[in-house]
């Protein structure tokens, strides 16, 4: 049999006092900026670039007013965001650091294992590693892998990431190396920002936390995230935020038009039939 209807049809309609609507919109833009804080959330802030301490300080304010998890920063720039970090006011508690391994990529082991070693007594939260495209060419995944467990280790209990962002990796390359991190013991990679490499990757290595490198508009964010992205670094938070604030303002506004049309309607028809 088929399920009764939620509302009879011959019921009176139901009109919301004003007090009621005013309610009914604080509900739904207390419920679209709880979904905008916690895409927010995701993402990690890219400070990499910044070669002021004006401008880390800045970058690092605005991740934590975002309640951005993560700020991506360079060996360099860590003594800093840790002082900053200690202190009060709006650095405080910010998020959480991540410090970029390897330079260009083109480095000796021994020398990433060096700089992990300094980030680790300075306070490194986690590490995101390049590599080196010449020694995965050149050598072979074998001795590659070898050379990705050697670093893991040297990370300890750090939380490591390898990034496949390099686009002068074909697909073939960056599904091999993801296979090689996963041996390695390496739970986490970040790769370009194309929605179909991801989905092919998590459904490949299922145990391999997936991010994404380069995020640079809202629409973009949203595409990652739906292909499963666990994070999304940018270095455009601010743009990213307001695009998001902005749609949901949108889309707000429409369901309140079409809402009203809809009680107008009922209305109109309800009369008419009187």
């Amino acid at each position: 049999m088929p399920a009764p209807p939620l509302v009879e049809p011959d019921a009176p309609m139901r009109v919301l006092t004003e007090a009621e609507e005013a309610d009914f919109r604080e509900f739904q833009r207390t419920k679209r900026e709880a979904e905008i804080a916690l895409t927010l959330r995701r993402l990690a802030v890219d400070l990499t670039g910044e070669t002021q301490r004006a401008g880390l300080k800045a970058g690092l304010a605005n991740a934590r007013q975002l309640q951005a998890a993560e700020a991506l920063i360079t060996p360099v720039q860590l003594p800093l965001a840790k002082k900053l970090r200690k202190g009060r006011g709006a650095l405080a508690a910010g998020p959480r650091l991540l410090v970029l391994i390897g330079g260009t990529g083109e480095m000796l082991p021994a020398v990433k294992r060096v700089e992990m070693r300094r980030a680790k007594r300075q306070g490194a939260e986690g590490f995101v590693l390049l590599f080196s495209l010449f020694s995965l060419r050149g050598g072979g995944v074998q001795a590659f892998g070898r050379e990705l467990r050697c670093l893991r280790r040297a990370a300890k209990k750090v939380p490591l990431t390898l990034s496949l962002s390099d686009r002068r990796l074909t697909r073939e390359e960056v599904m091999s190396v993801a296979g090689a991190a996963a041996a390695a013991g390496i739970g986490s990679v970040l790769v370009r920002g194309e929605a179909e490499l991801m989905e092919a990757l998590s459904e490949k290595f299922p145990a391999l936390t997936v991010g994404a490198m380069g995020a640079e508009n809202a629409e973009q964010l949203k595409l990652l995230l739906k292909a499963g992205a666990a994070r999304a670094v940018t270095a455009c938070p601010g743009r990213i935020a307001e695009e998001l604030r902005l749609a949901a303002d949108r889309a707000a506004a429409q369901t309140a038009e079409r809402a009203s049309d809809q009680t107008a309607q009922r209305a109109t028809e309800r009369t008419e039939e009187e």
